[in-house]
């Protein structure tokens, strides 16, 4: 899946640039799951990844999604009420702090509260989406965006039944697409 784990930013080189390069590094599985992804990245870094949708995790100034590396996991957290779509963003954006090799200093005690059963004496690192600085963030929400763009890129099969096929490839002619 990586050429390379982590792009850290260049002088000179932009957001766009960074995040680009960091995806042409990456083999996205087809078709694009969140979840081949996720067995892609852990088997990349040696380390099982573990998903937890966390309900408390609402409300202003709280983070929507939460990276926690422990000495042998990574747990993603992310908020629970709000749709697939935006979940998906939440945990690719925090596997995308993983890429990037993103660190940074985080509240033990808050980090208990959340995940009362890791304790802060198993946390090794803990980032949360309000805890980052803006370059951070920004490589962060990007690169989750271009990720989710890329495995969108591949249409899906459409299944037509075979009575109605001639129509539908007339209908797609009309629009200026070629049928696949």
């Amino acid at each position: 899946m990586f050429k390379g784990l982590s792009i850290h930013a260049r002088s000179g080189q932009g957001l766009h640039a960074r995040c680009e390069e960091l995806l042409a590094s990456l083999t996205l599985p087809r078709p694009f799951t969140t979840q081949r992804f996720l067995d892609n990245l852990a088997h990349g870094r040696g380390r099982p990844i573990v998903v937890l949708p966390l309900p408390c995790i609402s409300g202003a100034g709280a983070p929507s999604g939460l990276w926690i590396a422990t000495a042998s996991t990574d747990y993603v957290c992310h908020e629970q009420k709000t749709s697939p779509l935006h979940q998906q963003q939440i945990i690719l954006h925090e596997c995308a702090h993983m890429l990037f090799g993103h660190r940074t200093v985080t509240d033990p005690e808050g980090t208990e509260r959340l995940l009362p059963d890791l304790g802060p004496s198993l946390i090794r690192r803990a980032l949360a989406r309000s805890a980052y600085d803006s370059q951070q963030e920004a490589e962060a929400e990007t690169l989750a965006s271009m990720l989710l763009q890329a495995g969108h890129d591949e249409p899906a099969p459409v299944c037509v039944p075979t009575s109605e096929t001639a129509l539908v490839e007339r209908l797609i002619r009309s629009l200026g697409q070629h049928p696949g």
